[in-house]
């Protein structure tokens, strides 16, 4: 089973940062239970830098996607990939 979690980037600043904060949270909550169920979490939306995708993992997404992030820059997984060494 999987659950995803879509974050949009296409708000205001104020508002992508409190939708993140309780995107986040949520992550957090799910990822606890995680091992009861065990499910994978999947983070997309609102990856457009490296920094991104990070902090879905850190909050406990098992796998994050970027579409478009990854359009917008084109170099986003190699910068990814270099901070996963």
């Amino acid at each position: 089973y999987s659950v995803c979690i879509y974050g949009n980037n296409r708000t205001s600043e104020h508002a992508k940062k409190q939708i993140k904060k309780v995107e986040n949270d949520y992550l957090n909550s799910l990822s606890q239970n995680n091992q009861k169920y065990n499910f994978q979490i999947i983070g997309v939306g609102g990856v457009t830098t490296a920094d991104d995708f990070f902090e879905y993992r850190d909050v406990g997404a098992d796998i994050v996607m970027s579409a478009t992030g990854a359009m917008w820059n084109s170099y986003l997984a190699k910068e990814i990939k270099e901070r996963l060494k």
